[in-house]
């Protein structure tokens, strides 16, 4: 067990010109940032998802009107500096998205949205495997 923590993007993207575009400045940023520190911990799986190598490796999928959720445990012995990762890449997020991005952190145990975010776990791996 441990304490999950992150943000959902509530409303989704839709797979549109203009949100595809937006998704596409939002993925260049995030990697400008992280590669003007010559940071190792951002990697890129075989389907080019960006994955971060710390807690429970949080992915930003290639295709926005798949992504639901970024996020990853924050305690144990894995967690590392996850936090840090889900704090920038949720400022840069609000830059693009504004309200749309809903952070939420189990630690806070208000028995909402601001504890477990706006999806159900399922709705985020079906939501990745969508075509």
């Amino acid at each position: 067990m441990g304490v999950d923590r992150g943000f959902d993007l509530y409303p989704p993207l839709e797979n549109t010109d203009a949100d595809n575009e937006k998704w596409a400045r939002f993925l260049d940023a995030v990697i400008t940032h992280y590669e003007g520190e010559n940071d190792p911990n951002l990697t890129f799986d075989s389907s080019r998802n960006i994955v971060f190598t710390q807690g429970e490796h949080p992915a930003l999928q290639r295709k926005g009107h798949r992504f639901r959720r970024f996020s990853s445990k924050v305690t144990g012995s894995h967690a590392g500096n996850v936090e840090e990762y889900l704090a920038t890449v949720q400022k840069i997020a609000k830059r693009y998205f504004g309200d749309r991005v809903c952070p939420w952190n189990e630690y806070l145990d208000t028995f909402d949205e601001r504890s477990w975010g706006y999806y159900k776990w399922n709705e985020v791996y079906a939501a990745a495997k969508e075509e």
